[in-house]
């Protein structure tokens, strides 16, 4: 029977896929098939490189090696380029990024002097103004709040996919989970470079090359796209009577353009043949692009977002390969969200649109998704052996990068797996001690952390505290901890050859040294140098900004306008890794 290893998303919180994944590769887990889920995706295609041991760049060596060169959360991700929008006031842009807690921008209070009427005038003039400025930029160019820019080049650099082809070869299968907005399917880019349908069989087909007289209706098409998100962008200062009308008539002009646009397609004929990826990085991409978070990828005439939108666990596509044994490895703690959501006392009869959404679109609706992805089974009704590898509580955020974080992740992501393939119970000691040690260490972490006047990368818009625990004592509380682990005894697994290691290797150093630490210092504390760099990031994110509007208003000079924004991005992450340099706040 062949074996698979399936990936869940969970963003940064992937770090606890990667100490799952040492411990079955030492203990003789050899895949003949990958799935993967957003992060799942991304650790899934480096695995899909083989194993090579002369080769330390190459597979799950490989992974752990970018894994453990993540320092800030600028290692994965960076801020869209309209945040910096010369519309976009400073303090929006901060609570968007987390810096702050609250906009700080607050409305006047009903009032009858004049003192106040005045108050409230100054309101509408100053903060007010920037709020609708603000909400302007949101609501014509933003796509998302940051980039996978970082990830993609780590991708690309690293990932070789020469050896994907040669894994392939030997016969193996590899399943990245994606959905598409237009068609709202389920599907999944496989290791022969092609995307499937959710059955795992039919190919998805795309549109073949657009007839010239087509492309010249699509690029007036896109100009005209452009102009009502300029028009649009005018409403907070123009006469919006006049400017409104000429959206109105933009509109018309789409709708005409669209339409001969479709004649064209079924006039000229462009054929549609199965959908082959260049290369298996835009599929990742598009796996991993949670909706919101990250912009989508487009490719193959569709546009993707993260395949965690109907598949957090991607267990289905396993099965359909004939997969016995599954190792299961979620980067959250599914059981809980297996269970129906925590209710509340309180009643949501007045609660307003935030509320409501979060409610039913962070508790339900994933509740719902891992239900039916727990659910999976075979077509025949066969029982078949799954090990579900997953965390007892959320260590940090899915977009938190610290290398204290995931040092301590990949660990318990290492004892977790233990518990499991060793059989335990989950209401065993061994099974608790995992969760114990991984929490005992965060907050040795924590207290490491304000000790040095740090701020807690988790809660970036919280000041450094004051250190409130004896670090020694907790160290030598994490002694106790580990000898007791230890103290447990050999295991042994049906599927396993060598006996179970319930931890891992070089743990016992973190009793005697100091967990890892970004180096993000408090602004206090930050060189002097730093604002100028932040300002040269601003200005260089401002800069695309530009670029990309006139791409999307004059897509004639695609090709131009995108080497100047290649440019403009490698400048980018060139003053980005500056700031990290010098122990700068990116954000």
């Amino acid at each position: 029977m062949a074996t698979a290893i399936t990936l869940s998303g969970g963003g940064a919180a992937g770090d606890f896929q990667v100490g799952a994944l040492r411990f079955l590769y030492d203990h003789g887990v050899v895949p003949d098939i990958i799935c993967g889920t957003s992060v799942g995706a991304i650790n899934a295609v480096k695995l899909a490189e083989g194993e090579d041991p002369s080769n330390p760049h190459q597979g799950l060596s490989g992974l752990e090696e970018i894994w453990g060169n993540l320092r800030f959360n600028s290692d994965m991700y960076l801020p869209e380029p309209w945040l910096y929008d010369p519309g976009m006031d400073g303090r929006v842009r901060d609570f968007f990024l987390g810096r702050r807690s609250d906009l700080g921008i607050g409305a006047a209070v009903d009032c009858e002097s004049w003192e106040c009427k005045l108050g409230q005038l100054l309101w509408l003039w100053d903060d007010g103004r920037a709020l609708l400025q603000s909400l302007s930029v949101f609501m014509t160019r933003a796509r998302a709040l940051y980039n996978l820019e970082p990830i993609a080049q780590r991708l690309a650099s690293d990932l070789d996919q020469d050896k994907v082809r040669e894994w392939v070869a030997s016969g193996k299968f590899l399943r990245l989970a994606m959905v598409g907005l237009e068609s709202g399917k389920l599907r999944y880019a496989t290791e022969s470079f092609t995307v499937v349908e959710r059955d795992g069989m039919t190919p998805v087909e795309s549109p073949g090359e657009m007839p010239p007289r087509c492309g010249r209706i699509d690029d007036e098409l896109g100009r005209a796209e452009g102009i009502v998100d300029d028009l649009r962008q005018s409403l907070v200062d123009g006469d919006k009577d006049a400017v409104g009308e000429k959206i109105r008539e933009a509109n018309r002009k789409i709708d005409r353009l669209t339409a001969d646009l479709d004649a064209c397609l079924w006039e000229e004929g462009g054929g549609r043949a199965p959908l082959q990826l260049p290369d298996l990085i835009p599929a990742v991409l598009a796996s991993a692009a949670i909706p919101g978070v990250f912009p989508p990828v487009v490719f193959g005439g569709e546009t993707w977002v993260d395949g965690g939108v109907r598949e957090i666990l991607p267990l289905r596509a396993a099965i359909d390969l004939g997969a016995d044994p599954i190792y299961a490895v979620s980067a959250s703690p599914l059981d809980e969200t297996w269970r129906d959501p925590q209710s509340r006392r309180i009643p949501y009869t007045w609660s307003k649109l935030p509320v409501i959404v979060n409610r039913a679109v962070r508790d339900i609706i994933p509740n719902e998704i891992a239900r039916d992805d727990a659910r999976a089974t075979k077509s025949n009704g066969e029982p078949f052996t799954l090990y579900l590898i997953q965390p007892d509580f959320h260590l940090h955020s899915s977009t938190t990068i610290d290398p204290g974080l995931i040092q301590i992740a990949r660990d318990y992501g290492f004892m977790r797996a233990a518990d499991v393939i060793g059989g335990e119970d989950q209401t065993t000691g061994i099974y608790h001690s995992s969760t114990e040690i991984a929490m005992h260490r965060l907050r040795i972490w924590t207290a490491e952390n304000y000790a040095a006047g740090h701020r807690d990368p988790r809660f970036p818009a919280d000041r450094p505290r004051p250190p409130d625990a004896d670090i020694d004592a907790l160290k030598e509380q994490l002694r106790v901890l580990l000898d007791r682990r230890t103290a447990f005894g050999a295991a042994r697994n049906e599927h396993l050859d060598p006996a179970v290691t319930w931890l891992p290797a070089e743990v016992y150093r973190w009793v005697e040294e100091s967990e890892l630490h970004s180096l993000m210092v408090s602004p206090e504390e930050e060189p002097e140098e730093c604002d100028d760099f932040r300002s040269q990031l601003r200005e260089i994110t401002a800069n695309i900004a530009a670029e990309l509007k006139k791409l999307q208003v004059d897509p004639a000079n695609r090709e131009s306008r995108s080497a100047s924004i290649k440019t403009l991005r490698c400048d980018q992450e060139r003053i980005s890794s500056q700031l990290e340099e010098r122990g700068c706040d990116v954000f």
